[in-house]
């Protein structure tokens, strides 16, 4: 059995009363070096354990009215938070739809515009080609001439660089949702029993 490590700080917060710290040094310090040897040794040891349950019975009287305010308070900070917070809910979301919204608006210019530009690339590759094809047939090489008009162009896909400024504590996350074509192939792993019907 081990002392009962005392805090000074609870013993500043919550004034114990005297008497119950009495009796508990008191008894602290004849049960821990009490030994049960004979018929009236073993009759001690039984008081000392009524004197125990007293002493039990003391501090909860003391603390349990202190609990119970201290959890009745704890409940109205709580509420209190949560109400406060609450507040700040449609704010937040409109304050994200507002940023959403102008996200997703910057990312289609950006599409638009690379779209734009693979266009032109396309046309110019396909311009060049041509003039290259006509310099072939020119000079007599009219298979060189259908080759390089056979020839399929390679377009790099342009980046452009995202205009949507990066905001310190503060991640943008994009959230796919699946939507299924064809069930009839769907993994086996992904598929989930219905244990309502099954047990029916």
């Amino acid at each position: 059995m081990q002392k009962i490590k005392k805090s000074n700080d609870v013993e500043n917060a919550i004034m114990i009363p005297e008497e119950v710290k009495r009796e508990f040094i008191a008894i602290d310090n004849q049960v821990l070096t009490f030994k049960v040897v004979n018929a009236e040794t073993y009759i001690q040891a039984g008081e000392m354990f009524k004197t125990i349950n007293a002493l039990e019975k003391k501090i909860k009287a003391f603390f349990d009215p202190l609990c119970e305010k201290a959890n009745a308070a704890h409940k109205a900070l709580t509420s209190a938070r949560a109400a406060e917070l609450e507040k700040l809910i449609p704010l937040k979301k409109h304050i994200n739809k507002e940023m959403v919204n102008w996200n997703l608006a910057e990312e289609a210019k950006c599409k638009t515009e690379e779209t734009r530009l693979v266009n032109l690339a396309q046309k110019e590759a396909e311009t060049r080609r041509l003039e290259d094809a006509i310099i072939a047939e020119t000079s007599g090489d009219k298979i060189l001439a259908e080759a390089i008009l056979n020839e399929k162009s390679f377009i790099p896909c342009p980046i452009i660089e995202s205009s949507i400024p990066k905001i310190s504590g503060q991640t943008m996350v994009t959230t796919w949702k699946a939507k299924i074509i064809n069930e009839k192939i769907i993994p086996r792993e992904y598929l989930m029993p219905n244990l309502t019907k099954i047990n029916q």
